[in-house]
């Protein structure tokens, strides 16, 4: 019998892949997720739906080329009246009282779901007026109910009524509890709801949409403790079951239908998800992966095997860039070291066009923008530094000249635990009168450019008590830096700060690099030794450029860092 069934598998698979694969894949442009906080913006639905059209509208003459929109908070309460799973606010929880800010969400959702006002219809003719693909999205275990399940607004019918016996319950990390309460995908029945969920949006919207995404990185976990290898199979035949819906509908609607996944930020922990992204891609199932951290802006996930293997099989790779970071204090390339140091976490353009820089240089095809709805990105029009920064890395060329940040991705949110849901960075790393390799990933090199050089330095934020002290050596890709021409800022915050932002660096050393060509595209090895107790908490590399052309003209660029003399 399993023979007979793998024969059946291999040949479905191979149906389907030819079927996937009829339509050239095309230029999808920026893609934005929408995660759906903003569909009921008001009690008023025709305000609601005013709202969320002119949020679309505000990516009219942005380098966004494709909608994708959450058609749920979380996985199982949606935002239009599902008859497979629960409408959000289905029903009345004590998260609702009080100054809570569920209060005026779910009321503004039940009043805009019983007028009719459907916020992913509304998102999708916008985005198609615009020119736009357009795409609903669906998070496959979202876990932002499971530390409160029971109360939880985003608690859906299902799980209240199968608690008892389709969770995960052995969670495969051992962090923080509550993961135990999300759904095990090894159940018949779990598979099934979501596919119906599928199903009945693809059912809904298809006049509209050009295909589906499955959101496999909120969050990362789908089987009990060591049972994600053994049940793999079970996940690639929900993924060739969405595949099968949407050649059906693409057949229905006379045009291509398109398979979008999201997924953990490496092969190797997709694999312990238990996600086998590679047969996904050789067997022609999904057009588009788009490798993903869990919360956070990374310059350096291990994805060139990734990229290679879609390669070879034409599907494209869109890493996720996340507009939030660790804390740390925010650098200029332009003025390194001046001004003050005020801790924030959210990523600047110069970090997210380096981060551009680096995935490019190993072939990636473009980018995914996921969780740019905070509250300066909730202003219509966009502020102006989103325009510029999408506009930038919308191809390699249009970052000729720009000003970036490379650095090393910190630990954030558990991703250091054994086991973990993610790769294991680098840093935060600590050091007792020893030294350390660390490898920092650049886009092309930065005398390789059109524009010469203004700046190029390395930063290296530290805290602890030998923080204060300089570096005894560091050596770039064999390359010793002269440590005596480092300088030093501090950080000053006060209790308050301190508490909020702790695991920041305490002092920040600054090293000009007048030979840039010691770097080189790709990885860079950083050997640090340092005296004393520290903690290295931050690396990076700081470029920018003479980039006004009439400048150069009346022949007036400066010499490379003269920052630092001044």
């Amino acid at each position: 019998m399993t023979t007979i069934r793998n024969i059946f598998y291999s040949l479905t698979i191979a149906i389907t892949a030819c079927n996937a694969s009829a339509a050239e894949r095309p230029d999808f442009g920026l893609i934005l997720n929408d995660d759906g906080d903003l569909s009921f913006a008001s009690p008023d639905p025709s305000a609601s739906e005013a709202f969320l059209r002119a949020n679309i509208r505000g990516l009219s003459g942005s380098s966004i080329g494709t909608l994708v929109t959450s058609i749920g908070s979380g996985s199982d309460t949606l935002n239009y009246p599902t008859q497979v799973a629960s409408p959000l606010g289905w029903r009345k929880t004590k998260h609702e009282n009080g100054e809570s800010f569920w209060g005026p969400r779910i009321e503004n959702a039940r009043a805009g779901i019983a007028a009719g006002f459907d916020p992913i219809r509304t998102a999708g003719s916008e985005a198609k007026s615009l020119g736009m693909y357009f795409l609903p999205s669906l998070r496959m275990n979202d876990s932002h109910f499971i530390f409160d399940p029971f109360n939880y607004p985003l608690t859906g019918e299902f799980w209240l009524e199968n608690y008892d016996r389709l969770l995960i319950d052995d969670s495969p990390v051992d962090f923080r509890q509550g993961y135990e309460n999300l759904f095990d995908f090894s159940e018949p029945e779990v598979r099934a709801y979501r596919l119906g969920v599928i199903a009945e949006a693809i059912d809904r919207y298809e006049d509209i949409i050009d295909g589906f995404e499955l959101d496999f990185n909120r969050v990362q976990i789908f089987f009990p403790r060591n049972k994600a290898e053994e049940n793999a199979h079970l996940m690639t035949d929900l993924v060739l079951s969405v595949r099968t819906m949407l050649n059906e509908a693409s057949e229905r609607q006379g045009r291509p239908m398109y398979l979008f996944v999201r997924i953990p930020p490496s092969l190797a922990d997709s694999d312990w998800a238990g996600l086998d992204v590679r047969t996904w891609i050789r067997e022609g199932l999904v057009d588009l992966v788009s490798p993903a951290q869990l919360m956070t802006l990374a310059q350096d996930m291990p994805i060139q095997d990734l990229i290679d293997i879609a390669k070879e099989n034409e599907v494209l790779v869109y890493p996720s860039l996340y507009p939030r970071t660790a804390w740390r204090w925010p650098l200029d390339p332009q003025a390194p070291g001046i001004g003050p140091l005020k801790m924030a976490r959210r990523a600047t353009p110069e970090e997210l066009m380096g981060a551009a820089s680096a995935y490019y240089a190993m072939g990636a095809n473009g980018f995914y923008l996921y969780n740019f709805y905070g509250v300066e990105q909730a202003i219509r029009p966009y502020p102006d530094w989103f325009y510029a920064f999408t506009r930038a890395i919308s191809e390699p060329q249009a970052l000729e000249g720009a000003p970036l940040i490379y650095f090393v991705t910190q630990t954030y949110y558990y991703d250091d635990a054994d086991p973990s849901y993610a790769y294991k960075k680098q840093i935060p790393i600590d050091l007792e009168n020893e030294s350390t390799e660390i490898t920092l990933r650049i886009g092309k090199t930065p005398n390789s450019g059109l524009f010469p050089i203004q700046n190029c330095f390395l930063r290296i934020g530290a805290s602890g008590s030998g923080s204060a002290k300089a570096p005894a050596q560091i050596l770039i890709n064999g390359n010793e830096v002269d440590v005596a021409t480092g300088s030093i800022r501090e950080r000053s915050v006060s209790e308050m700060e301190a508490k909020r932002t702790r695991g920041a660096a305490d002092h920040y050393w600054f090293y000009p690099l007048d030979d840039p060509s010691i770097l080189r595209e790709g990885e860079n090895s950083i050997e640090i030794s340092w005296p004393g107790n520290v903690r290295l908490t931050d690396l990076e590399l700081g470029v920018s450029y003479h980039n006004n052309i009439t400048k150069h003209w009346k022949r007036e660029p400066s010499p490379i860092n003269e920052v630092f003399q001044q």
